[in-house]
């Protein structure tokens, strides 16, 4: 499989990821690989089709996201976060080269309630600050383009995603420096 995308085959690549996912059950999941196969489908040069990305390894990758790797996630691995958090953003980069912006803003989604699930220590609450940020940049972007976001306006959905951080965190962080950005974010949207 490592091969398979040194070498440039990231058709073969991605059916060796599928078949290996499948018969470990997701265990031997190589993020790394899934990244590199979701980058190659996305800015591949591929003459055949006018918008020069290769149609046919984004469909494959679609199906392998929906039918191996996405089922095959769980909680079982050490750093399960940290794989379900990249996988994720794999998986909505590659429906935002299909303009599936509705799928692609859900999978950034649940990226980041991943990432900000479990925050235990001042440098971990920062990051949270960041991928908070991220998500609002990311639904501020998708947001026009789609009518709702979980049932909800998407101005509404990023309001409601500071609060309730704002609401989570504020007991143990409201005295750090970033805890004004994240006010700020909420007076930005008003």
């Amino acid at each position: 499989m490592v091969v398979s995308v040194d070498v440039g085959e990231f058709s073969e690549a991605a059916r060796a990821l599928g078949r290996l996912t499948e018969i470990s059950k997701g265990k031997m999941l190589d993020v790394e690989v899934v990244e590199h196969i979701v980058d190659a489908a996305t800015r591949a040069p591929d003459t055949t089709t006018e918008s020069g990305r290769n149609e046919g390894l984004i469909r494959h990758m679609g199906n392998l996201f929906d039918r191996t790797i996405l089922p095959a996630l769980s909680s079982d691995s050490p750093d399960a976060i940290a794989t379900t958090v990249r996988v994720q953003r794999a998986y909505a980069k590659l429906l935002t080269s299909q303009s599936r912006w509705s799928e692609a803003l859900q999978a950034h989604l649940v990226a980041y309630h991943a990432a900000v699930g479990d925050v235990n220590t001042t440098e971990q609450w920062r990051d949270a600050v960041k991928e908070l940020n991220d998500i609002v940049d990311m639904i501020g972007n998708f947001g026009p383009r789609i009518e709702e976001v979980d049932g909800k306006k998407w101005k509404f959905q990023c309001k409601s995603l500071i609060r309730a951080f704002m609401g989570k965190y504020r007991a143990d962080y409201e005295d750090e420096p970033e805890w004004e950005s994240v006010k700020a974010m909420l007076e930005d949207l008003k």
